[in-house]
């Protein structure tokens, strides 16, 4: 997927989409991006997902496989509204998998409070192409949480409280662009924690009482433009 677009379109069509695993959707959803001048760079296909199917999959405790999906205004927060939970009660999800998939909400994609169950938890090339992205008090399950070549065009995003258990947290390759990126108060577990060769543009980066553990801290390449970065009582 293209990552130096200025802007995109997206058309969902009444067409059968195939992903390379077999699984179908019955519609597909076109995503074009376009640069400065509103030129065409670029073209990619993906299962158009009912954002409600979705809820209903975490509510009955299903596999939630989002690969090559377009998701559009994941929310957490309107999940337990609806089904009368607690705002911060965690909200289970099993399975998950997010690969190569497009995200995009006119405010958040909001993950906040949710409990990955053990396994893989992966966002690996996935895009975040419009809203601020929350995974304020989350919790992950045993295995790695993968969160590289991931684009994050609005540089906003929320890890605050989050919780990993043993395995490796994989942000290599992202790029972030300006806004406040909030890793505070994170506890990683004993895995690699590894922010290598991620662009994080300008704004501030924060992972003030962040506790890294006995696992083994990557920053390497990471670029940074402007901001504060502020590691205060991390250990």
């Amino acid at each position: 997927m293209v990552t130096g677009y200025i802007n995109y379109r997206v058309e969902v069509k009444n067409v059968k989409f195939i992903a390379d695993d077999g699984r179908t959707f019955p519609r597909t959803a076109i995503v074009t991006f376009t640069d400065d001048k509103g030129e065409e760079i670029g073209s990619e296909l993906f299962g158009a997902v009912d954002i409600n199917m979705v809820y209903t999959m975490i509510k009955e405790g299903t596999d939630l496989n989002l690969d090559n999906c377009y998701i559009p205004e994941f929310s957490l927060s309107s999940f337990r509204r609806v089904n009368g939970i607690d705002k911060k009660e965690l909200v289970p999800i099993k399975g998950f998998s997010a690969k190569s998939a497009f995200f995009e909400a006119k405010i958040c994609t909001d993950f906040t409070y949710s409990s990955f169950s053990d396994g893989e938890v992966s966002f690996d090339g996935s895009h975040f192409a419009k809203g601020k992205v929350l995974f304020n008090g989350s919790v992950f399950g045993s295995g790695n949480v993968i969160f590289s070549n991931t684009l994050f065009r609005d540089g906003n995003i929320e890890f605050t409280g989050s919780v990993f258990s043993e395995g490796d947290f994989m942000f290599k390759n992202a790029i972030v662009k300006d806004g406040i990126k909030d890793f505070q108060d994170i506890q990683f577990g004993n895995g690699e924690v590894s922010f290598a060769n991620t662009e994080f543009n300008s704004g501030e980066l924060l992972f003030i009482n962040t506790r890294f553990n006995s696992g083994r801290f990557n920053f390497k390449v990471t670029r940074i433009l402007g901001g504060k970065v502020d590691f205060h009582y991390s250990v």
